[in-house]
């Protein structure tokens, strides 16, 4: 019998002017794939890293934490065995791992306050199957501020709300 995959292929894109400095990753199971690395990512720049899993009864699951003006933010995602694929953005990466969700496998909408009035937009999907490909997508959502713009409001769980 033929050994189920559940890998987490990861893009994250920094659609943002600011760097965004690799600070550590975590993995509950799984692991890094051979020629992938976290690593910083430039403003206007992308990354690709495949995490895999890393024994014959387990899947995939973790978090990489970054840094962006001084604060620390994490990405969550998930590909468990037997369980739905997970995705998720937060301040902390523990935090953010433990209430992941799939979110019907749709676009969703995560703010992160940076402080100082910054709030970080990311744009974010996963996807079903053995292979969970994961998308993020970090924006500062400057046309907020633009009385001609929805204005978008933090709520709870930092989910952004528009009106």
């Amino acid at each position: 019998m033929a050994q189920e995959i559940h890998n987490c292929l990861m893009e994250i894109r920094n659609d943002t002017i600011f760097d965004m400095t690799y600070v550590r990753d975590w993995y509950d199971c799984g692991r890094v794939a051979d020629a992938f690395a976290w690593t910083d990512i430039a403003p206007d720049d992308h990354l690709l890293v495949l995490n895999e899993q890393d024994g014959f009864l387990s899947g995939c699951s973790g978090y990489v934490t970054y840094r962006m003006r001084g604060t620390e933010f994490s990405i969550a995602f998930s590909n468990p065995l037997n369980a739905t694929n997970k995705l998720g953005v937060g301040l902390d990466g523990q935090i953010t791992w433990e209430n992941m969700s799939n979110h019907n496998y749709e676009e969703f909408v995560q703010g992160v306050d940076l402080g100082n009035g910054m709030l970080l937009v990311c744009y974010c999907q996963c996807t079903s199957g053995n292979m969970n490909s994961c998308v993020v997508k970090l924006r500062f959502d400057l046309g907020a501020r633009d009385c001609a713009t929805p204005a978008l409001l933090v709520g709870p769980g930092n989910e952004l709300l528009t009106f």
